[in-house]
């Protein structure tokens, strides 16, 4: 207790002026749905960045939901449902299914960054793809800082305010496991053209978050699938219309709702916005001052 009551006086600069964020709402019969968008990571402390209409879109939520639980144990319950769903059985390995291109791009960056890769080597390509990311957050050099997610996390677990939470574990295992293995490949594939980029994507999208700025935090998120526009139909349209309607579903039961979602699921076609505007939601984005 005495830990939540530190941490609710660290939350309290969310007070102060922010620079900008990017902050949707959905209105449809006199409920709203603010849908907030979460990057991988804040460079600097979010906590003093985040200002007037965050705190007003929270204050006025009957429950905050998230994309994913952001309570360190349960998140260590579903990475161990997720891994057991994508390791391979002992006499198997990743590289018996990669392509010979691949398997040279895979073995290049390896080689590049000096990675031991045996329990990489474990995972089926796209549980090696996420994998890999997060090794690529880390190679890419950029300061990693506050989670958005966690911090209003803890601010909503102080405050008692229902949550809920829209990407389990289960339904993560079930989209992946749903899809044959040349969209794994093409997954992987993906990621390996990802980890040499991020240097430079990572700080562009944190500016164009930090600005407000819609158009080219959607041509950024979006520009980063041009040649694998087929991984964007297999990943997105269909959880963005879940997720879309089960903030519908929460929003008719408990009232306003503000939702953390990643900006990869805010913007361009087929996003959870676009899948409220279908369910008769007008969409707004809220300018910041």
């Amino acid at each position: 207790m005495k830990r939540l009551a530190l941490l609710a006086l660290t939350l309290v600069p969310m007070l102060e002026p922010a620079q900008g964020v990017l902050l949707w709402q959905a209105q449809k019969d006199g409920r709203v749905i603010h849908l907030l968008a979460a990057i991988p990571f804040l460079s600097a402390n979010v906590a003093t960045d985040l200002g007037p209409s965050v705190l007003d879109a929270y204050n006025g939520a009957k429950l905050v939901a998230f994309e994913a639980d952001p309570d360190p144990e349960r998140r260590k319950e579903g990475h161990r449902l997720i891994i057991q769903a994508g390791r391979y059985p002992d006499d198997d390995t990743l590289l018996n299914h990669l392509t010979p291109d691949l398997r040279k791009a895979y073995q290049r960056l390896a080689t590049e960054w000096t990675l031991n890769t045996d329990n990489l080597n474990r995972l089926q390509p796209w549980m090696a793809a996420q994998t890999l990311l997060r090794i690529a957050m880390t190679q890419s050099r950029v300061r990693l800082g506050d989670d958005l997610e966690k911090l209003l996390y803890i601010r909503a677990k102080i405050d008692d305010r229902p949550m809920a939470f829209l990407n389990t574990a289960q339904r993560t295992v079930d989209l992946y496991t749903g899809l044959d293995e040349s969209m794994h490949l093409r997954i992987f594939g993906k990621a390996l053209a990802d980890a040499r980029t991020l240097t430079n994507l990572l700080p562009a999208v944190e500016t164009a978050w930090r600005a407000g700025d819609a158009d080219t935090a959607t041509a950024l998120v979006r520009g980063s699938f041009v040649g694998y526009e087929d991984v964007y139909r297999a990943l997105f349209p269909g959880r963005n219309a879940a997720w879309a309607e089960d903030l519908d579903a929460h929003s008719v039961i408990e009232g306003d709702i503000l939702a953390i979602i990643s900006l990869s699921h805010l913007v361009g076609e087929d996003s959870v916005l676009d899948a409220l505007a279908a369910r008769g939601y007008r969409i707004a984005q809220v300018i910041v001052p």
